[in-house]
């Protein structure tokens, strides 16, 4: 047992005899200085009389001040936390950088190495076998351009793949076996990766997202309202038999826009948005709203899908006067409604370098149509105006109007005429009746003329 000769006190525990306890207290009025000197809490503590108090001691630093808390550096200032670190404001924050800002996160590995480009290279192989089709119906990689394997034969109509007979890609096959074997050098560069590498930004409320202070507003191009000259319609000419007939063409001008990217030399107001990744924009009910003074664009080497309750798509420029929609594919535009598609406009041009195909049970004109060129039609033709033909008019079955059949070249069918008047400046050929309330022609043979009157002399 000891003694401790200040305090007449026995201390049994030898360690706590050995343990110095003396303590320096200076108290003034404007604060205390406290050194305490205790083995194993050593303290070192400066107060102010409000409050406000910087303490060290074998666990951390801390100050504490009532009021505000000013610094000023006129050198460069550096802090590093080994840990983690929290800071919590419970009013405003500025923070505000007259030169650069920067926010880096992730190991340093993922900038002084390649570690991300390893990355990418060692799951190529994967990313190229879960993109190999099933079958080797061929194909080539959108990104990449690798082309895939073919081995069959496509539909024999159609000459599509669909329908058709291929081989099974046994490539497609083997994902699992190769996630497999590049997992021990994928786990090996997301290890040196290091953790986290992470930025969430989380607003309770709204978030604003600004470059420059003043909007470029400049003029970004020129719409020429009469810039391209298009068809616009044709003109039926009168038809007759010496001469006439046929259609004229007649052009009119549409809008184009040319670019002029005046806002690339500004210094100031840009956005850049750059994921390796994915890119997520997600909102609620109050929608995506986009406008710019400029041109837009919104390029994929994938699929473009846009979607909605009603998607609509105008072409109006606001105050250049100008709107033009155009669409372009390099294979095909496929268009396609489960209820109607409507076209709507003062002149539609469909102008097919092959065919124009209308796949439908019935189709329905309500006012005047006319053809410059054959005209073949393997079903019954009705017509309840006139029909003016400049060539030959040769029907397979029966020719119903409820007016005059002109034709500048003959008129053949295999089943009846019937119509107010038939002319003809060639013959007249049919198997059956001619139902007419007159027939005027240069050559007349049938199997039989009906009707208020015939002749076989050339007409006047």
């Amino acid at each position: 047992m000891a003694n401790n000769g200040d305090f007449n006190t026995p201390i049994l525990n030898d360690i706590e005899y050995n343990t110095s306890r003396d303590a320096y207290i200076n108290n003034q009025t404007a604060g205390t200085l406290v050194f305490e000197n205790t083995d194993g809490s050593e303290r070192v503590q400066l107060t102010h009389r409000s409050g406000a108090n910087i303490k060290f001691d074998n666990r951390s630093f801390s100050f504490f001040s009532p009021n505000t808390y000013q610094g000023l550096v006129h050198g460069k200032s550096y802090t590093t936390v080994e840990n983690d670190s929290y800071e919590t404001v419970r009013g405003r924050t500025e923070k505000r950088t007259h030169g650069n800002f920067n926010i880096i996160t992730g190991g340093e590995g993922l900038f002084s190495d390649t570690l991300a480009t390893q990355w990418v290279d060692t799951y190529r192989d994967i990313a190229v076998l879960k993109n190999t089709p099933e079958l080797k119906i061929g194909g080539v990689a959108n990104n990449s351009g690798v082309q895939h394997e073919t081995s069959g034969t496509p539909d024999s109509k159609s000459g599509a793949v669909g329908g058709g007979n291929y081989a099974v890609n046994d490539n497609a096959k083997n994902v699992q076996k190769i996630t497999q074997e590049k997992t021990a050098k994928l786990t090996e560069i997301e290890r040196q990766m290091g953790k986290g590498g992470n930025i969430n930004i989380l607003s309770g409320k709204n978030l604003l997202l600004a470059a420059g202070t003043k909007a470029v507003d400049y003029d970004s191009g020129v719409m020429f309202e009469n810039g391209k000259p298009i068809t616009k319609q044709y003109n039926v000419n009168s038809p007759g038999f010496a001469k006439g007939g046929g259609q004229s063409e007649v052009k009119t001008a549409t809008s184009v826009y040319k670019l002029q990217d005046t806002s690339g030399a500004v210094p100031f107001g840009d956005i850049q948005i750059k994921p390796a990744g994915k890119l997520v924009l997600t909102a609620g009910s109050g929608g995506v709203h986009m406008s710019t003074a400029g041109e837009a664009k919104i390029n994929s080497t994938g699929r473009l899908a846009l979607g909605g309750a009603e998607v609509a798509i105008g072409g109006n420029a606001g105050k250049s006067g100008g709107g033009r929609v155009t669409i372009k594919a390099a294979m095909d535009v496929f268009i396609k409604s489960d209820v109607i598609t409507s076209i709507t406009a003062p002149n539609i041009v469909f102008a097919a370098s092959s065919q124009v195909l209308l796949d439908t049970p019935n189709v329905h004109i309500t006012k005047d149509t006319y053809i410059d060129g054959n005209t073949h039609i393997h079903g019954n033709l009705t017509v309840n105006g006139n029909v003016h033909v400049d060539g030959t008019l040769h029907v397979v079955k029966n020719i119903t109007t409820d007016a005059n059949v002109i034709a500048a070249g003959g008129i053949a069918a295999n089943g009846t005429y019937q119509g107010a008047g038939i002319s003809a400046a060639g013959t007249i050929k049919s198997r059956v009746d001619v139902f007419a309330q007159s027939v005027s022609l240069y050559n007349h043979t049938h199997g039989g003329v009906r009707g208020g009157s015939s002749s076989t002399s050339r007409p006047n």
